[in-house]
């Protein structure tokens, strides 16, 4: 990413947080990241195109961290879990992030709001699949509604921790305190007590939800698939490295851009395949399997 683009982006989010999404003017974004309106424009078509581009960097960015955390071999592990929660929130914060969406959710700009649901679905998808892969031998039954109330139990905690008697930050204690309880309350309803939301019409909604409303989930994992693709297939060749990310990079921009330049998406996604290493991964491959799921289907 270029580096006055990631100025902007870091510069903004600042102030998002400390100030709020609508009380934060274009012109406290440009005296902040010391650029010029031209510039911005040059990279971002308006406020709403800014703030899901840096929300969508960030998301990336925690992403990344929590498959870090990942082997292949411990996804079973509660430990690994809860850590990756923890990366979560150390990224986004607690009150001020929650401020944010809240803030931000409440504009007149359909795209931003379709963007927003789009932002929260995939957490709770994230959550969704991760829970079951801990316990979905133990309480089969059950995942959807850990989920919720994980969920929605966490959310609270964070949300209300400056009253609790905890250390600042202390994000382990906290998510901790919440899975035991879910687990808990789980436990004591698998006498044959019925679940109150099942998987199956969880998972029915949420497809419907995905298939409306979601181009994020998917997505950004694939693309952090293969940026990581693209850093071990070409990591020791920085210029060409540096290429291929930025290649990456713009179609992240477009295609959460208000009018995606879909010629110029098509065209770069094509462009990906005249790179033999990286055709021939299974990372590129899955990457373009989403894009045809989102209707960028190459010929």
């Amino acid at each position: 990413m270029k580096d006055k683009k990631l100025a902007i982006i870091q510069s903004s989010f600042e102030l998002f947080l400390s100030q709020g999404y609508h009380a934060t003017s274009i012109q406290d974004i440009l005296n902040k990241s010391n650029v010029s309106k031209g510039t911005f424009y040059n990279y971002f078509e308006s406020k709403s195109s800014l703030l899901q581009q840096t929300l969508l960097y960030r998301e990336e960015r925690i992403q990344y961290q929590r498959d870090l955390l990942l082997d292949g071999d411990n996804m079973g592990d509660r430990h690994i879990f809860i850590q990756q929660i923890e990366v979560t929130f150390l990224n986004k914060g607690t009150i001020n992030m929650s401020e944010l969406m809240d803030d931000a959710a409440v504009s007149d700009d359909s795209n931003l709001i379709k963007f927003m649901k789009e932002l929260r679905n995939s957490f709770i998808e994230w959550l969704y699949k991760r829970l079951h892969q801990i316990y979905g031998v133990k309480y089969e039954a059950y995942i959807a509604e850990m989920t919720l109330v994980f969920a929605g139990v966490l959310q609270n905690l964070f949300h209300f921790s400056p009253l609790m008697n905890t250390k600042n930050n202390d994000y382990i204690r906290l998510i901790e305190y919440s899975l035991t309880s879910v687990e808990t309350i789980i436990a004591n309803k698998t006498q044959g007590e019925k679940a109150i939301v099942t998987n199956e019409a969880f998972e029915q909604n949420f497809e419907i939800a995905l298939q409306t409303d979601s181009l994020f989930s998917e997505f950004a994992i694939h693309t952090n698939s293969l940026k990581k693709a693209i850093e071990r297939l070409y990591g020791d060749e920085p210029q060409m490295c540096n290429f291929l990310y930025d290649l990456v990079a713009f179609v992240q921009q477009e295609i959460v851009a208000e009018q995606p330049k879909r010629a110029l998406i098509l065209s770069t996604i094509t462009t990906f395949n005249s790179f033999d290493r990286l055709h021939s991964s299974n990372e590129l491959a899955d990457f373009l399997q989403t894009m045809q799921n989102l209707g960028y289907e190459m010929f």
